[in-house]
């Protein structure tokens, strides 16, 4: 998704799924956070992990 017609296409199928309506004054706000959280996904996917990481069974600061 890198363009606005995809990101209101997901838009668009997700809010009924998760029983929300989405009103046009907001549709901008929402496509905006969602850039931000792919932007910020991509740099999760960017990050090396060798294959033998494995997750923190608890995680303590």
């Amino acid at each position: 998704m890198s363009d606005h017609a995809d990101i209101d296409a997901f838009i668009d199928a997700a809010a009924p799924v998760v029983g929300i309506e989405i009103p046009q004054a907001s549709r901008a706000d929402v496509r905006t956070n969602l850039e931000i959280a792919m932007n910020m996904a991509r740099l999760l996917e960017g990050f090396p992990l060798d294959e033998r990481t494995e997750p923190a069974p608890v995680f303590t600061p």
